[in-house]
C-alpha cells in the first residue's frame, strides 16, 4: 500500500525498486513475470488496468503497454508459462486472453472468455499454456482452450451444499496441479473465511 513494488532475487536482495503511477498509490494484488523474464504485468485495480513492462526499462519513468479493454475491476493477471500470452480476469464475468508481439511492442486481445454469470475471481494457465482455468463468483470453474473455448466446467454447489442461496459456494480461486491432472479450488466459506477443497478429473477436461 506504499506505493512502490520491488523486485527480490532468491536470497532476498532487492534488485529494482519501482515508484507505482497510480490514483491510489497501491496495487491490488497481483504482479507476475513472463516465462522469459523479460516483461513483468503489474494489475493496478483502483484502475480497471493492466500495464506491461519491460524489466530490462524498469524505472520510475518507464513506459509501458497499457491493457485498458476492462468494463470493470481487474481481479487477476497472469502470464503463460511458456509463452508470450497474458490472461486476466474482470468483475464483468469475463476473462481476456492477451497476445504479446515483442519485437512491435504491443499487446492485443487474442480472445475473450465468455459464459460465467459472476465476477470472475481469476484465471490460470495450464502447465503447458494451452488451457486456461478460471474461477467465478456464481459457484463454477471451468476450462478453456486459448481460442476461448469452454472444454470443462464444474459447479461446487453440487458437491457443497448451501442454505440460503444467498450464501452459495463463491469461487476466489483454482489452478491446475503441475501435472494437469487435478485442479485446486479454494472457495469462499459461508463465514466469509476461506476453505480449500481439491477435485481430481483424472484428465477429463482434455478429452470432452
Amino acid at each position: 500500500n506504499e506505493g512502490v513494488m520491488k523486485i527480490w532475487n532468491h536470497s532476498g536482495k532487492i534488485l529494482k525498486t519501482f515508484v507505482l503511477k497510480t490514483y491510489s498509490m497501491k496495487v491490488d494484488y497481483t504482479a507476475d513475470f513472463s516465462y522469459d523474464s523479460k516483461y513483468l504485468a503489474v494489475m493496478y485495480n483502483d484502475e480497471n488496468i493492466v500495464k506491461v513492462y519491460k524489466l530490462d526499462e524498469l524505472s520510475n519513468d518507464a513506459s509501458c503497454i497499457e491493457l485498458t479493454e476492462h468494463k470493470g475491476p481487474v481481479n487477476s493477471v497472469e502470464f503463460s508459462p511458456v509463452a508470450h500470452f497474458l490472461v486476466t480476469s474482470f468483475s464483468d464475468s469475463t476473462a481476456i486472453v492477451w497476445k504479446l508481439n515483442p519485437k512491435k511492442n504491443i499487446c492485443a486481445k487474442f480472445s475473450v472468455l465468455k459464459g460465467h454469470t459472476a465476477k470472475v475471481n481469476s484465471a490460470c494457465f495450464s502447465s503447458d499454456g494451452k488451457y486456461i482455468i478460471t474461477a467465478s463468483d456464481d459457484s463454477t470453474a471451468r476450462i478453456w482452450n486459448l481460442n476461448g473455448e469452454e472444454t470443462f466446467g464444474i459447479n461446487i454447489d453440487d458437491y457443497y451444499y448451501t442454505e440460503p442461496q444467498k450464501d452459495r459456494n463463491k469461487l476466489l480461486y483454482a489452478e491446475f496441479s503441475k501435472n494437469d491432472q487435478a485442479i485446486m479450488i479454494v472457495k469462499y466459506a459461508v463465514d466469509s473465511t476461506y476453505s480449500r477443497s481439491q477435485v481430481i478429473f483424472q484428465n477429463t477436461f482434455r478429452t470432452v
